[in-house]
């Protein structure tokens, strides 16, 4: 019975460490090449506050820290530059030094844990290069056509959103919350735990009536 003390402690102990380790972390770049992070709204809407506010507690401050952050309001100079692809505010948008949309949510769509959905689509941006080259490759295209179509036009277009936007759709839909995989271990071994609970108390059961 000792040995199942033991391997029951030992469970736990995994149980816990795995439900710790669950948490996202954002994994990014170590060339020199940052990222952008842009958050776009009314200076005095309270959700744009909240939204800013967020940047300055906790692991968004630690995100803050290691990009190019751009709090721009409406009546900022700057925002002319983002209000051809902004549909709704306010909107946070997260870049990489190229422009590329890696992430992008505003208004309702922006959800409670922000942290974790950034790090959920960082961690496609990294597993999907063929995805994101491909996308440029259309978005460049695309570019150029337009080029070609306005040369024939006037020449005083206003200048591209700086940090440009690849043409991504400025609303993302909430991506459905897939459970990590530390969450399904720590599952799996809680059951493990508590089926080897039982078999040992039916081992102890019979050992006493024998």
């Amino acid at each position: 019975m000792n040995i199942m003390r033991y391997v029951m402690v030992l469970l736990l102990f995994l149980c816990t460490a795995l439900c710790y380790a669950s948490d996202k972390i954002i994994k990014l770049p170590e060339d020199g090449t940052k990222w952008h992070v842009s958050v776009l709204g009314d200076a005095n809407d309270e959700q744009y506050q909240a939204l800013v506010k967020q940047f300055q507690d906790g692991k968004l401050a630690t995100l803050r820290q290691q990009v190019h952050f751009h709090p721009v309001t409406t009546d900022n100079p700057m925002y002319e530059h983002y209000k051809p692809t902004v549909k709704s505010l306010p909107l946070v948008r997260v870049q990489d030094a190229t422009g590329y949309t890696i992430y992008e949510a505003s208004k309702d769509k922006i959800p409670s844990n922000l942290y974790n959905s950034i790090a959920h689509a960082a961690e496609k941006y990294r597993l999907l290069p063929w995805r994101r080259h491909q996308e440029q490759k259309q978005s460049k295209g695309d570019k150029q056509s337009d080029d070609e179509e306005k040369s024939t036009g006037d020449d005083d277009d206003d200048p591209s959103p700086d940090p440009v936007n690849d043409g991504a759709a400025p609303d993302v839909p909430p991506e459905p919350e897939v459970p990590d995989v530390g969450v399904l271990a720590c599952i799996l071994v809680l059951v493990a735990g508590v089926g080897l609970g039982l078999h040992s108390a039916r081992v102890a059961y019979h050992n006493k009536k024998s």
